[in-house]
């Protein structure tokens, strides 16, 4: 069972039990959109496949991707994907939860990565880099899906 609340700062919030026998939240602007992220939270606790929600932010995902991910690459390649990381992931996406990424996020930082005046290959790569992280991501289920799916 869940229960959906309004918030004294005007947001809808809903409680629901994990697998995990604690109580986690999900929040939205209208009660709907609330009730129907609620029921979707609950979905995935009765079908056993709900993950706990991560307060991890894409920097600290990046970080540990760079570390744990990276053995089969060249050091130098890793470097590489290091200071890409440090200059252009992080000051546009890196504080965003990881849980809590979106599609459009990642649609600004190209347009971020064009306001710089990169070139579309040089985009083209580092989205490729990203794709990457975030697959890495849902494999180590820290994420269901991967938000630059389809960009």
């Amino acid at each position: 069972m869940g229960t959906v609340r309004q918030r004294s700062d005007g947001r809808w919030e809903g409680r629901y039990t994990g697998l995990d026998g604690k109580q986690h939240s999900v929040y939205a602007k209208g009660q709907k959109e609330c009730t129907d992220a609620l029921r979707a939270a609950m979905n995935d606790v009765d079908n056993d496949i709900w993950q706990k929600p991560s307060v991890m932010t894409v920097s600290e995902w990046l970080e540990i991707w760079l570390k744990d991910y990276q053995g089969d690459n060249s050091e130098l390649t890793v470097l590489k994907y290091r200071s890409i990381s440090k200059n252009n992931f992080t000051p546009t996406i890196g504080n965003i939860k990881l849980t809590k990424l979106s599609p459009i996020h990642i649609r600004r930082f190209i347009t971020a990565m064009k306001n710089k005046d990169l070139s579309q290959v040089t985009i083209s790569n580092y989205l490729r880099i990203l794709k990457t992280a975030l697959n890495a991501a849902v494999e180590a289920k820290l994420i269901k899906e991967s938000p630059a799916n389809g960009i």
